[in-house]
């Protein structure tokens, strides 16, 4: 891993541009415009294995399942008892935890996806233990840097673990303010920021949801 120079950065910006995707849903093909551009599908891939999980295990008959495939969460119905599954939001800073817990809170879920995108799971360790800079994996495409916003952790809840995964990037990088405003515009998301100081964003759906909230934390009304 290293951090490239500004100059490598500016070479590759004007390859990042999904306006130069062209998909043809006749002939089901897709073609980028300019030599050197690829598509990357992290973004979304395990939001849409969870979904594929779902559908194969409904397809068999199966009523309560809980599907963790590390940051992404899905749910078919709640537990055999009827009562909703309880999810755990990974603590973005375990490092410096004062009760040495895992989770920042819980959230109930009875039949949605439930995705974290953060800071803390990919990211330099070397630089980060030298400069104490987070050089993470979630870019912002206009900069062609790591998205630096304060944000920490955006977590997404929501049907379809597809759009959960996409939509916990994207509002990763759009920041607080943003990206609760779009989240409360769209019908069906839910979200929940956490940014560097610790403080706690909800959207609308989710403020008489979250419970077990961490005493490092705070909820911003």
């Amino acid at each position: 891993p290293r951090i490239p120079d500004a100059k490598e950065v500016e070479q590759i910006l004007p390859l990042v541009d999904y306006k130069k995707i062209i998909l043809d849903e006749q002939e089901q093909t897709v073609f980028l415009e300019k030599e050197g551009m690829s598509i990357d599908l992290g973004g979304i891939a395990k939001g849409y294995v969870g979904d594929e999980v779902v559908r194969i295990l409904k397809e068999h008959g199966v009523n309560n399942a809980l599907i963790n495939l590390g940051g992404n969460i899905a749910v078919i119905n709640g537990k055999e008892d009827g009562s909703p599954w309880r999810i755990g939001i990974q603590n973005p800073r375990l490092d410096d935890d004062s009760e040495k817990r895992g989770h920042v809170a819980a959230l109930p879920t009875t039949g949605n996806s439930i995705v974290t995108s953060g800071d803390y799971e990919r990211y330099m360790v070397e630089v980060f233990q030298q400069t104490e800079e987070r050089y993470h994996h979630i870019f912002d495409t206009a900069t062609g840097y790591p998205a630096h916003n304060d944000v920490i952790s955006v977590t997404i809840v929501t049907e379809s673990g597809t759009d959960a995964d996409a939509l916990s990037t994207s509002l990763f990088v759009m920041g607080v303010e943003e990206g609760l405003k779009l989240a409360n515009e769209l019908e069906g998301i839910e979200a929940m920021f956490i940014t560097e100081d610790k403080a706690i964003y909800l959207s609308e759906g989710l403020k008489d949801q979250i419970s077990s909230v961490h005493s490092d934390y705070h909820i911003i009304e």
